[in-house]
């Protein structure tokens, strides 16, 4: 009866690893709880350089039979075998996991006496072949494989914010809100079309109203995604175009126009959300309105969710 028992491990190849006795103790750390159908079972890791200089391993598992039950290859980087040893350890243990777990034919006494036949030579074994048991499992992608999107930063996003601002009208401070969506034209540069809408604060002074659209092109320093947690921020120029009404007094109303630098320092907080934290500085180039300062400027802290 078949009985599961740890499997044989042998690391071929040393010569081409300078760590090969950290690598092969990866090996055998990664297989330490493995355990194969029955006796005689083989694990077998032989790696060797490619053309390009990177390392490839070759992770063959072998029944007590001879019969090849599973091949892999993974390529990774030179001087990287105890990432590759652990890479193929952890697939021969899920291979061997689900060999296992297969259902297989209970051995009639016609087997036993074929088998009891051919080890005393009367018959003739035929070359045994690799066994057909189905796609195998690739417990991760191999370390040259593109990423996938959840590794990059987001390449569209719809997103609103709120703001404080000031140099506007009569001086006094605005609250209002911002809708903005930000488009991907390169890896690193993107447009972002908003609307701002606001108001000053309530007794501040002369009530003044605002809107305006506003167009930034950005250049942005993406930082470290792993699983989709990093940080970015994205340096922009943009121009404001709209217009303001003193809603207090004359009521006068005036267009307003402002070119001016913008920087987002953005966080990811997990899944497709992420919070940003913008600072925007324009220089007013229309002074119908007597009392419009030179420079305005606004803080703006808003939520965005990744399209796909």
């Amino acid at each position: 009866m078949d009985v599961a028992e740890p499997p044989r491990i042998v690391f071929e190849s040393t010569a081409t690893c300078a760590d090969s006795r950290h690598a092969e103790a990866e090996l055998n750390e990664a297989l330490s709880r493995a355990r194969a159908p029955a006796p005689a079972w083989r694990v077998t890791m032989r790696i060797r350089k490619t053309a390009s200089n990177a390392l490839q391993a070759d992770g063959d598992i072998i029944d007590d039979g001879g019969a090849a039950v599973g091949h892999r290859e993974f390529t990774g980087k030179p001087k990287d075998c105890e990432g590759l040893a652990r890479a193929v350890g952890v697939w021969a243990s899920l291979v061997l996991d689900a060999e296992i777990r297969r259902p297989r034919p209970a051995t009639t006494q016609a087997d036993k006496d074929r088998d009891a036949k051919a080890d005393s030579g009367d018959a003739i074994k035929s070359p045994a072949e690799p066994k057909n048991n189905g796609p195998l499992p690739n417990p991760f992608p191999q370390p040259d494989e593109e990423p996938s999107r959840r590794d990059e930063p987001a390449t569209k996003e719809l997103g609103i914010g709120g703001f404080v601002m000031s140099g506007v009208g009569g001086g006094s401070a605005l609250l209002g809100a911002s809708p903005f969506f930000d488009m991907a034209v390169g890896r690193v540069v993107l447009l972002r079309p908003s609307v701002a809408v606001g108001e000053s604060l309530p007794g501040a002074g002369p009530q003044t109203f605002w809107a305006a659209l506003r167009l930034d092109g950005c250049f942005r320093v993406v930082g470290q995604y792993t699983s989709r947690r990093g940080l970015q921020m994205d340096m922009c120029g943009g121009i404001d175009v709209g217009f303001l009404e003193e809603q207090s007094g004359a009521g006068q109303s005036a267009p307003y126009v402002a070119p001016g630098p913008s920087v987002d320092l953005r966080g990811e907080l997990g899944g497709d959300l992420a919070v940003i934290l913008r600072g925007v500085a324009g220089v007013n180039v229309v002074h119908i309105l007597a009392d419009t300062p030179i420079f305005s400027g606004r803080g703006e802290i808003a939520l965005a969710w990744s399209l796909p």
